[in-house]
């Protein structure tokens, strides 16, 4: 029972980390901040190692090989193109410092704490919403910045429930880890609820993904009754037709129907651009500091079809397109095999599947996940290590 209420303040701070990447102070997000204290209190006071995991490896290497080269190819190089490889490449690096220094059990029950409130956070738009007619703004953590205002619904007011979060998606890929862990562990009645809020966001893609993973669960779930299997599968579809059939869900699932998937622009928007590109630059990448520079100077790539553009100017694609476009071919193949080089652990399999889907349809920080994987697979390959006693019978 101590295992499932103990929570660690490292854990409990990395927890905080996929919120206070949309606050920052300038040009500095809090969740970089937060990112670099924690590698360097994992390396410097914990004294952990690296955590050297090969494709994760692959990825670094061939990132900062082909930034590096790039740098001889471009005429102009701009400031934020340093700070944007840099940031890439030291988060990739802080991945191996602090993966180490988490247990599992503790980020379990941290991720838990904090969904409670993003849960209830979620509950609480709804319920201002669609039970009382109002509008609302993201919910904002105390003591911190404006949220990082080339968000797309950072402080304005919007008609759709996002938590703490700047936007619905955004809610939903910080729950879709606490959603994978409690299906993981067999916690069907906390899984529903967090499936639930998930719809309550009315994303999309949310819905999307939600029917897709407990599909796969029910599919996949290995040495238990076949009335459990059936149990499970008759409460999911009692709760989409609650959701499908209830008056409070309306807008969502107009909404759901009529515009994401009528236009499917964070979906197809990426395909479409890698489509359009040079032979040479599908395959090595796009001859530009971002994908942003490279649509300005060649707008030909995105005519024919809308793209998602922030304020900023910035343009949003699926992470995977975003890697295909950015690093070419190869960068594409290695970020899909980092994801895949997850799946021959059993247990992960059900997140390594939603990861796979998300990819395709829209961004996706991947310190999040990368972190949550690595450290359920440090506790499997811990738990499988034999127990060495020394001659008084003590463990070592």
């Amino acid at each position: 029972m101590k295992k499932y209420l103990e929570i660690g303040i490292f854990e409990f701070l990395f927890a905080l980390y996929p919120i206070l990447i949309y606050y920052s102070y300038g040009i500095a997000y809090a969740g970089d901040f937060l990112l670099i204290a924690m590698g360097m209190y994992a390396l410097f006071v914990k004294r952990k190692s690296l955590l050297l995991y090969r494709p994760l490896l692959f990825l670094l290497i061939y990132i900062f090989i082909h930034e590096l080269l790039l740098l001889f190819v471009l005429e102009d190089i701009p400031g934020y193109f340093f700070n944007a490889t840099i940031v890439m490449l030291l988060n990739f690096i802080l991945i191996m410092c602090i993966v180490p220094a988490l247990n599992a059990d503790k980020l379990y029950n941290s991720l838990m704490l904090v969904g409670i409130f993003c849960m209830l956070g979620m509950i609480y738009h709804f319920v201002y919403i669609y039970f009382l007619g109002q509008q609302v703004s993201p919910l904002q953590l105390p003591f911190m910045p404006a949220l990082d205002d080339t968000s797309r619904y950072a402080n304005e007011i919007v008609i759709r429930p996002t938590s703490f979060f700047p936007e619905p998606a955004a809610y939903v890929v910080y729950m879709m880890v606490p959603l994978a862990w409690s299906l993981m562990r067999k916690n069907i009645f906390l899984a529903l609820l967090i499936s639930l809020t998930i719809l309550l966001s009315t994303s999309s893609n949310g819905f999307f993904q939600v029917f897709l993973l407990w599909i796969f669960y029910v599919l996949t779930l290995r040495k238990v009754k076949m009335r459990f299997k059936v149990s499970v599968f008759f409460l999911i579809v009692i709760m989409f037709w609650a959701v499908n059939s209830s008056s409070f869900f309306e807008a969502g699932i107009s909404k759901i129907e009529d515009t994401e998937f009528g236009d499917n622009v964070r979906v197809t928007a990426g395909f479409n651009f890698y489509k359009n590109l040079p032979v040479e630059n599908k395959i090595l990448g796009v001859n530009a500091p971002n994908l942003s520079d490279y649509v300005k100077s060649n707008p030909e790539t995105i005519r024919g079809f809308a793209v998602d553009i922030s304020k900023s100017g910035a343009v949003y694609f699926p992470v995977f397109w975003v890697f295909m476009s950015k690093f070419g071919l190869i960068g594409g193949l290695l970020l899909l095999y980092l994801f895949l080089s997850f799946y021959k652990y059993e247990k992960l399999r059900i997140y390594v599947f939603i990861c796979l889907v998300s990819m395709f349809v829209q961004s996706l920080g991947l310190v999040y996940p990368l972190v949550f994987m690595l450290t359920y697979r440090q506790q499997l390959l811990n738990s499988k290590r034999p127990v060495i006693k020394n001659n008084l019978g003590y463990n070592q």
